[in-house]
Protein backbone atom coordinates (compact mmCIF):
# COMPACT_ATOMS: atom_id res chain seq x y z
CA UNK A 1 0.00 0.00 0.00
CA UNK A 2 1.52 3.34 -0.99
CA UNK A 3 1.69 6.40 1.24
CA UNK A 4 -1.42 8.06 -0.23
CA UNK A 5 -3.65 4.97 0.04
CA UNK A 6 -2.34 4.28 3.57
CA UNK A 7 -3.33 7.80 4.62
CA UNK A 8 -6.76 7.48 3.03
CA UNK A 9 -7.45 4.05 4.51
CA UNK A 10 -6.50 4.96 8.08
CA UNK A 11 -9.62 7.04 8.55
CA UNK A 12 -9.73 6.18 12.23
CA UNK A 13 -6.67 8.37 12.78
CA UNK A 14 -8.30 11.21 10.87
CA UNK A 15 -11.41 10.97 13.04
CA UNK A 16 -9.28 10.85 16.19
CA UNK A 17 -7.32 13.91 15.07
CA UNK A 18 -10.51 15.80 14.29
CA UNK A 19 -11.95 14.92 17.71
CA UNK A 20 -8.75 16.03 19.48
CA UNK A 21 -8.86 19.31 17.57
CA UNK A 22 -12.40 19.92 18.79
CA UNK A 23 -11.30 19.20 22.37
CA UNK A 24 -13.72 16.34 22.84
CA UNK A 25 -11.57 13.51 24.16
CA UNK A 26 -13.34 10.59 25.78
CA UNK A 27 -11.88 8.02 28.18
CA UNK A 28 -14.85 5.69 27.98
CA UNK A 29 -14.64 2.44 26.10
CA UNK A 30 -17.51 0.68 24.41
CA UNK A 31 -17.60 -1.93 27.17
CA UNK A 32 -17.89 0.83 29.81
CA UNK A 33 -20.55 2.79 28.03
CA UNK A 34 -22.73 -0.21 27.35
CA UNK A 35 -25.67 -0.38 25.03
CA UNK A 36 -27.89 2.64 24.77
CA UNK A 37 -31.56 2.28 25.38
CA UNK A 38 -33.32 2.28 22.06
CA UNK A 39 -35.54 5.24 21.49
CA UNK A 40 -39.07 4.76 20.31
CA UNK A 41 -39.17 4.23 16.59
CA UNK A 42 -41.27 6.48 14.46
CA UNK A 43 -44.75 5.32 13.88
CA UNK A 44 -45.81 4.63 10.33
CA UNK A 45 -48.25 7.41 9.61
CA UNK A 46 -48.73 6.29 6.05
CA UNK A 47 -50.67 3.18 6.99
CA UNK A 48 -50.13 -0.44 6.10
CA UNK A 49 -50.31 -1.91 2.65
CA UNK A 50 -53.88 -2.60 1.63
CA UNK A 51 -54.74 -5.41 -0.70
CA UNK A 52 -56.26 -3.70 -3.68
CA UNK A 53 -58.32 -6.76 -4.52
CA UNK A 54 -60.05 -6.57 -1.11
CA UNK A 55 -60.33 -2.81 -1.02
CA UNK A 56 -63.61 -2.59 -2.92
CA UNK A 57 -66.71 -2.54 -0.79
CA UNK A 58 -69.05 -5.43 -1.51
CA UNK A 59 -72.19 -3.48 -2.22
CA UNK A 60 -75.62 -4.98 -2.62
CA UNK A 61 -77.50 -4.56 -5.82
CA UNK A 62 -81.17 -3.90 -5.20
CA UNK A 63 -83.70 -3.78 -7.97
CA UNK A 64 -86.51 -1.32 -7.43
CA UNK A 65 -89.57 -1.02 -9.58
CA UNK A 66 -90.15 2.22 -11.38
CA UNK A 67 -93.30 2.75 -9.35
CA UNK A 68 -91.26 3.09 -6.12
CA UNK A 69 -89.16 5.92 -7.50
CA UNK A 70 -90.07 9.57 -7.44
CA UNK A 71 -89.92 11.56 -10.61
CA UNK A 72 -86.64 13.22 -11.50
CA UNK A 73 -88.42 16.54 -11.87
CA UNK A 74 -89.57 16.40 -8.22
CA UNK A 75 -86.47 15.26 -6.36
CA UNK A 76 -83.57 15.53 -8.75
CA UNK A 77 -81.77 12.16 -8.93
CA UNK A 78 -83.95 9.06 -8.70
CA UNK A 79 -84.27 8.05 -5.03
CA UNK A 80 -86.54 5.46 -3.35
CA UNK A 81 -89.46 6.84 -1.39
CA UNK A 82 -88.43 4.84 1.68
CA UNK A 83 -85.16 6.47 2.72
CA UNK A 84 -84.32 3.57 5.01
CA UNK A 85 -83.40 1.49 2.01
CA UNK A 86 -80.35 3.67 1.52
CA UNK A 87 -78.77 4.50 -1.84
CA UNK A 88 -79.47 2.07 -4.65
CA UNK A 89 -76.56 0.90 -6.83
CA UNK A 90 -76.94 0.10 -10.47
CA UNK A 91 -75.95 -3.33 -11.77
CA UNK A 92 -73.04 -3.01 -14.15
CA UNK A 93 -72.01 -5.33 -16.94
CA UNK A 94 -68.43 -4.08 -16.97
CA UNK A 95 -66.58 -4.59 -13.69
CA UNK A 96 -63.59 -2.47 -14.70
CA UNK A 97 -65.71 0.51 -15.70
CA UNK A 98 -67.79 0.08 -12.54
CA UNK A 99 -64.68 0.28 -10.32
CA UNK A 100 -63.41 3.27 -12.25
CA UNK A 101 -66.82 4.94 -11.93
CA UNK A 102 -66.96 4.38 -8.17
CA UNK A 103 -63.39 5.63 -7.71
CA UNK A 104 -64.07 8.86 -9.54
CA UNK A 105 -67.31 9.44 -7.62
CA UNK A 106 -69.48 9.56 -10.73
CA UNK A 107 -73.15 8.61 -10.86
CA UNK A 108 -74.72 7.31 -14.01
CA UNK A 109 -78.53 7.05 -14.06
CA UNK A 110 -80.55 4.75 -16.22
CA UNK A 111 -84.27 4.47 -16.90
CA UNK A 112 -85.00 2.52 -13.73
CA UNK A 113 -81.86 2.37 -11.60
CA UNK A 114 -79.21 4.71 -10.20
CA UNK A 115 -75.67 3.75 -9.12
CA UNK A 116 -74.98 4.48 -5.45
CA UNK A 117 -72.67 2.83 -2.95
CA UNK A 118 -74.89 1.51 -0.19
CA UNK A 119 -71.99 1.71 2.30
CA UNK A 120 -71.67 5.46 1.78
CA UNK A 121 -74.88 7.03 2.97
CA UNK A 122 -73.41 10.50 2.66
CA UNK A 123 -74.15 10.30 -1.06
CA UNK A 124 -77.83 10.89 -0.33
CA UNK A 125 -78.73 14.45 -1.14
CA UNK A 126 -75.26 15.27 -2.48
CA UNK A 127 -75.36 16.72 -6.00
CA UNK A 128 -73.77 14.40 -8.50
CA UNK A 129 -70.99 15.40 -10.87
CA UNK A 130 -71.88 16.24 -14.41
CA UNK A 131 -71.39 13.50 -16.95
CA UNK A 132 -68.82 15.65 -18.73
CA UNK A 133 -66.69 15.88 -15.55
CA UNK A 134 -66.91 12.13 -15.09
CA UNK A 135 -65.84 11.52 -18.65
CA UNK A 136 -62.87 13.89 -18.23
CA UNK A 137 -61.73 12.04 -15.12
CA UNK A 138 -62.07 8.71 -16.87
CA UNK A 139 -60.04 9.94 -19.83
CA UNK A 140 -57.28 11.30 -17.58
CA UNK A 141 -57.14 8.09 -15.60
CA UNK A 142 -57.05 5.97 -18.74
CA UNK A 143 -54.31 8.19 -20.18
CA UNK A 144 -52.20 7.78 -17.04
CA UNK A 145 -52.62 3.99 -17.09
CA UNK A 146 -51.68 3.87 -20.76
CA UNK A 147 -48.53 5.90 -20.08
CA UNK A 148 -47.45 3.58 -17.27
CA UNK A 149 -48.10 0.50 -19.39
CA UNK A 150 -46.10 2.01 -22.22
CA UNK A 151 -43.21 2.78 -19.86
CA UNK A 152 -43.15 -0.72 -18.39
CA UNK A 153 -43.51 -2.36 -21.82
CA UNK A 154 -39.82 -1.64 -22.48
CA UNK A 155 -38.86 -3.94 -19.57
CA UNK A 156 -41.48 -6.59 -20.27
CA UNK A 157 -38.87 -9.23 -21.14
CA UNK A 158 -36.53 -8.30 -18.27
CA UNK A 159 -37.35 -10.59 -15.32
CA UNK A 160 -35.46 -8.35 -12.89
CA UNK A 161 -37.79 -5.45 -13.70
CA UNK A 162 -40.84 -7.45 -12.46
CA UNK A 163 -43.15 -5.19 -14.42
CA UNK A 164 -46.27 -7.13 -13.38
CA UNK A 165 -45.57 -6.47 -9.69
CA UNK A 166 -43.79 -3.10 -9.77
CA UNK A 167 -46.83 -1.06 -8.75
CA UNK A 168 -47.51 -3.24 -5.71
CA UNK A 169 -43.82 -3.18 -4.80
CA UNK A 170 -43.69 0.63 -4.84
CA UNK A 171 -46.85 0.83 -2.70
CA UNK A 172 -45.25 -1.55 -0.19
CA UNK A 173 -42.02 0.47 -0.14
CA UNK A 174 -43.94 3.67 0.56
CA UNK A 175 -45.78 2.01 3.46
CA UNK A 176 -42.61 0.65 5.11
CA UNK A 177 -39.93 3.25 4.42
CA UNK A 178 -40.55 5.07 7.69
CA UNK A 179 -40.20 1.85 9.70
CA UNK A 180 -36.67 1.09 8.45
CA UNK A 181 -35.29 4.64 8.52
CA UNK A 182 -32.84 5.79 11.24
CA UNK A 183 -33.75 8.39 13.80
CA UNK A 184 -33.21 11.86 12.41
CA UNK A 185 -31.39 13.31 15.44
CA UNK A 186 -29.60 10.29 16.86
CA UNK A 187 -26.30 12.18 17.18
CA UNK A 188 -27.78 14.02 20.15
CA UNK A 189 -27.55 10.76 22.13
CA UNK A 190 -23.96 9.97 21.08
CA UNK A 191 -21.34 11.23 23.53
CA UNK A 192 -18.10 10.52 21.68
CA UNK A 193 -18.89 11.07 17.98
CA UNK A 194 -20.58 13.77 15.92
CA UNK A 195 -21.91 14.37 12.42
CA UNK A 196 -18.52 15.51 11.11
CA UNK A 197 -16.96 12.16 12.02
CA UNK A 198 -19.83 10.44 10.25
CA UNK A 199 -19.12 12.53 7.15
CA UNK A 200 -15.45 11.52 7.21
CA UNK A 201 -16.37 7.85 7.59
CA UNK A 202 -18.88 7.78 4.72
CA UNK A 203 -16.48 9.70 2.45
CA UNK A 204 -13.86 7.00 3.06
CA UNK A 205 -16.43 4.23 2.52
CA UNK A 206 -17.35 5.81 -0.83
CA UNK A 207 -13.74 5.38 -1.94
CA UNK A 208 -13.68 1.80 -0.65
CA UNK A 209 -16.96 1.11 -2.47
CA UNK A 210 -15.49 2.40 -5.72
CA UNK A 211 -12.22 0.50 -5.24
CA UNK A 212 -14.02 -2.81 -4.70
CA UNK A 213 -16.36 -2.07 -7.65
CA UNK A 214 -19.47 -2.84 -5.62
CA UNK A 215 -23.09 -2.31 -6.64
CA UNK A 216 -24.80 1.04 -5.83
CA UNK A 217 -27.32 -0.79 -3.63
CA UNK A 218 -24.47 -1.88 -1.36
CA UNK A 219 -23.49 1.71 -0.55
CA UNK A 220 -27.04 2.74 0.31
CA UNK A 221 -27.56 -0.27 2.55
CA UNK A 222 -24.19 0.34 4.23
CA UNK A 223 -25.13 3.88 5.22
CA UNK A 224 -28.57 2.74 6.40
CA UNK A 225 -27.02 0.05 8.62
CA UNK A 226 -24.55 2.53 10.11
CA UNK A 227 -27.22 5.09 10.95
CA UNK A 228 -29.69 2.57 12.34
CA UNK A 229 -26.97 0.96 14.47
CA UNK A 230 -25.78 4.30 15.83
CA UNK A 231 -29.41 5.15 16.61
CA UNK A 232 -29.52 2.20 19.02
CA UNK A 233 -25.98 1.82 20.38
CA UNK A 234 -23.38 4.11 21.91
CA UNK A 235 -20.10 3.91 19.97
CA UNK A 236 -16.73 5.52 20.82
CA UNK A 237 -14.76 7.22 18.10
CA UNK A 238 -12.10 4.50 18.15
CA UNK A 239 -14.71 1.95 17.00
CA UNK A 240 -16.51 4.10 14.44
CA UNK A 241 -14.40 2.87 11.52
CA UNK A 242 -14.99 -0.69 12.71
CA UNK A 243 -18.75 -0.07 12.51
CA UNK A 244 -18.34 1.26 8.96
CA UNK A 245 -16.27 -1.72 7.77
CA UNK A 246 -18.68 -4.18 9.33
CA UNK A 247 -21.71 -2.46 7.82
CA UNK A 248 -20.17 -2.65 4.34
CA UNK A 249 -19.27 -6.30 4.90
CA UNK A 250 -22.87 -7.15 5.84
CA UNK A 251 -24.29 -5.08 2.97
CA UNK A 252 -21.92 -6.80 0.52
CA UNK A 253 -23.06 -10.23 1.67
CA UNK A 254 -26.65 -9.13 1.15
CA UNK A 255 -26.34 -7.38 -2.23
CA UNK A 256 -23.27 -8.74 -4.01
CA UNK A 257 -22.74 -11.99 -5.87
CA UNK A 258 -19.03 -12.05 -4.99
CA UNK A 259 -18.69 -10.11 -1.74
CA UNK A 260 -15.33 -8.93 -0.34
CA UNK A 261 -13.90 -11.12 2.40
CA UNK A 262 -13.09 -10.15 5.96
CA UNK A 263 -9.38 -10.04 5.23
CA UNK A 264 -10.06 -7.43 2.53
CA UNK A 265 -11.52 -5.08 5.13
CA UNK A 266 -8.63 -5.81 7.49
CA UNK A 267 -6.28 -4.77 4.69
CA UNK A 268 -8.24 -1.70 3.59
CA UNK A 269 -8.36 -0.39 7.17
CA UNK A 270 -4.56 -0.71 7.39
CA UNK A 271 -4.93 -3.51 9.96
CA UNK A 272 -6.51 -1.16 12.46
CA UNK A 273 -8.84 -4.02 13.45
CA UNK A 274 -8.39 -7.76 13.51
CA UNK A 275 -10.52 -10.41 11.83
CA UNK A 276 -12.04 -11.42 15.18
CA UNK A 277 -13.03 -7.84 15.96
CA UNK A 278 -14.87 -7.47 12.65
CA UNK A 279 -16.70 -10.78 13.11
CA UNK A 280 -17.65 -9.85 16.67
CA UNK A 281 -19.00 -6.47 15.52
CA UNK A 282 -20.93 -8.23 12.75
CA UNK A 283 -22.71 -10.36 15.34
CA UNK A 284 -23.46 -7.33 17.53
CA UNK A 285 -24.79 -5.30 14.59
CA UNK A 286 -27.07 -8.03 13.22
CA UNK A 287 -28.55 -8.78 16.63
CA UNK A 288 -29.04 -5.09 17.38
CA UNK A 289 -30.90 -4.61 14.09
CA UNK A 290 -32.75 -7.93 14.56
CA UNK A 291 -31.54 -9.04 11.12
CA UNK A 292 -33.82 -6.52 9.36
CA UNK A 293 -31.76 -5.77 6.27
CA UNK A 294 -34.40 -5.24 3.58
CA UNK A 295 -34.91 -1.48 3.40
CA UNK A 296 -36.47 0.76 0.71
CA UNK A 297 -33.67 3.12 -0.32
CA UNK A 298 -33.73 6.38 -2.22
CA UNK A 299 -31.93 4.54 -5.03
CA UNK A 300 -34.90 2.21 -5.56
CA UNK A 301 -37.39 5.07 -5.60
CA UNK A 302 -35.17 7.05 -7.94
CA UNK A 303 -34.85 4.19 -10.42
CA UNK A 304 -38.64 4.03 -10.67
CA UNK A 305 -39.22 7.78 -10.87
CA UNK A 306 -36.59 8.20 -13.60
CA UNK A 307 -38.70 5.99 -15.87
CA UNK A 308 -41.69 8.26 -15.31
CA UNK A 309 -39.74 11.28 -16.57
CA UNK A 310 -40.45 10.81 -20.27
CA UNK A 311 -37.84 11.84 -22.83
CA UNK A 312 -34.71 11.66 -20.67
CA UNK A 313 -31.36 10.08 -21.50
CA UNK A 314 -28.59 8.20 -19.72
CA UNK A 315 -26.91 11.40 -18.57
CA UNK A 316 -30.09 12.46 -16.79
CA UNK A 317 -30.23 9.10 -15.02
CA UNK A 318 -26.60 9.46 -13.90
CA UNK A 319 -27.32 13.00 -12.68
CA UNK A 320 -30.18 11.77 -10.49
CA UNK A 321 -27.90 9.07 -9.06
CA UNK A 322 -25.26 11.70 -8.29
CA UNK A 323 -27.69 14.04 -6.51
CA UNK A 324 -29.14 11.16 -4.50
CA UNK A 325 -25.74 9.82 -3.50
CA UNK A 326 -24.66 13.26 -2.30
CA UNK A 327 -27.29 13.09 0.43
CA UNK A 328 -25.77 9.94 1.95
CA UNK A 329 -22.85 11.88 3.35
CA UNK A 330 -24.94 14.74 4.73
CA UNK A 331 -26.39 14.09 8.18
CA UNK A 332 -29.11 16.73 7.80
CA UNK A 333 -30.92 14.73 5.10
CA UNK A 334 -31.93 12.04 7.59
CA UNK A 335 -35.04 14.10 8.32
CA UNK A 336 -36.40 13.27 4.85
CA UNK A 337 -37.85 9.94 3.77
CA UNK A 338 -36.06 8.12 0.93
CA UNK A 339 -39.02 8.63 -1.43
CA UNK A 340 -38.91 12.40 -0.90
CA UNK A 341 -35.14 12.52 -1.48
CA UNK A 342 -35.54 10.58 -4.74
CA UNK A 343 -38.42 12.79 -5.88
CA UNK A 344 -36.43 15.93 -5.09
CA UNK A 345 -33.40 14.60 -7.00
CA UNK A 346 -35.57 13.94 -10.07
CA UNK A 347 -37.15 17.39 -9.77
CA UNK A 348 -33.77 19.15 -9.48
CA UNK A 349 -32.25 17.10 -12.31
CA UNK A 350 -35.17 18.00 -14.59
CA UNK A 351 -34.62 21.68 -13.89
CA UNK A 352 -30.87 21.36 -14.59
CA UNK A 353 -31.10 19.59 -17.97
CA UNK A 354 -34.50 20.52 -19.42
CA UNK A 355 -34.32 24.30 -19.43
CA UNK A 356 -38.11 24.45 -19.08
CA UNK A 357 -40.02 26.83 -16.82
CA UNK A 358 -40.39 25.55 -13.28
CA UNK A 359 -44.15 25.08 -13.51
CA UNK A 360 -43.85 22.56 -16.34
CA UNK A 361 -41.18 20.36 -14.71
CA UNK A 362 -43.37 18.24 -12.45
CA UNK A 363 -45.82 16.43 -14.70
CA UNK A 364 -49.20 15.04 -13.52
CA UNK A 365 -47.81 11.52 -13.96
CA UNK A 366 -44.87 12.19 -11.63
CA UNK A 367 -47.15 13.87 -9.13
CA UNK A 368 -49.61 10.98 -9.00
CA UNK A 369 -46.97 8.23 -8.88
CA UNK A 370 -44.68 9.88 -6.31
CA UNK A 371 -47.56 11.29 -4.21
CA UNK A 372 -45.61 14.55 -3.85
CA UNK A 373 -46.51 17.91 -5.34
CA UNK A 374 -44.17 20.86 -5.82
CA UNK A 375 -45.10 22.45 -2.51
CA UNK A 376 -44.27 19.30 -0.57
CA UNK A 377 -40.89 18.99 -2.30
CA UNK A 378 -39.89 22.65 -2.05
CA UNK A 379 -37.87 22.43 1.20
CA UNK A 380 -36.03 19.23 0.27
CA UNK A 381 -35.27 20.52 -3.25
CA UNK A 382 -33.89 23.75 -1.83
CA UNK A 383 -31.61 21.86 0.60
CA UNK A 384 -30.46 19.50 -2.15
CA UNK A 385 -29.73 22.40 -4.48
CA UNK A 386 -27.66 24.12 -1.79
CA UNK A 387 -25.72 20.90 -1.17
CA UNK A 388 -25.01 20.32 -4.87
CA UNK A 389 -23.83 23.90 -5.38
CA UNK A 390 -21.09 23.58 -2.73
CA UNK A 391 -17.47 22.96 -3.68
CA UNK A 392 -15.74 21.69 -0.54
CA UNK A 393 -12.00 21.21 -0.42
CA UNK A 394 -12.15 18.02 1.66
CA UNK A 395 -14.31 14.90 1.73
CA UNK A 396 -15.39 15.13 -1.89
CA UNK A 397 -15.22 11.46 -2.89
CA UNK A 398 -18.71 11.47 -4.43
CA UNK A 399 -18.04 14.66 -6.42
CA UNK A 400 -14.72 13.28 -7.67
CA UNK A 401 -16.38 10.01 -8.66
CA UNK A 402 -19.10 11.68 -10.74
CA UNK A 403 -16.66 14.13 -12.32
CA UNK A 404 -14.97 11.32 -14.25
CA UNK A 405 -15.79 10.32 -17.82
CA UNK A 406 -17.09 6.99 -16.62
CA UNK A 407 -19.98 8.82 -14.97
CA UNK A 408 -20.40 11.34 -17.82
CA UNK A 409 -19.00 14.23 -15.73
CA UNK A 410 -22.46 15.04 -14.34
CA UNK A 411 -20.93 16.65 -11.24
CA UNK A 412 -19.75 19.49 -13.50
CA UNK A 413 -23.28 20.43 -14.64
CA UNK A 414 -24.21 23.90 -13.25
CA UNK A 415 -26.88 23.74 -10.59
CA UNK A 416 -28.47 27.02 -11.62
CA UNK A 417 -30.44 29.63 -9.68
CA UNK A 418 -32.57 28.60 -6.69
CA UNK A 419 -35.90 27.08 -7.72
CA UNK A 420 -37.73 28.01 -4.52
CA UNK A 421 -37.24 31.22 -2.63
Amino acid sequence: MNTRSRAQSNVGKIIEAFANKQGKRSKKRISDVGPAKPRATRRNTRGALIDISNNQVDTKRVKVKKGNLKKKSDTGPFLPQDSRQGPIPVPSTNAGNDNLQRKSGCCQSTSGFVDFDIANESDIGVPMKDESDCEDEKREMKKEIDEILKIDAADLHNPQAVTEYIQDIMIYFRSTEALRSPQARYMDTQKDINSKMREILIDWLSEVHLKFKLRPETMYLTVNLIDRFLSLRMVPRTKLQLVGCTAMLVASKYEEIYAPEVRDFVYISDKAYTRDQILMMESIMLNTLQFNLTVPSALRFGQRYIKLAIGVDKRFKTLVEYLTELTLQNYNFLVYLPSKIASSAVYLALSMVSGKPRKSIWTPLLKSQTNYDEEQLSVCVRDLQALASKNPEKYRAVRKKYSSRRFLEVAKIPVGSPLFQ
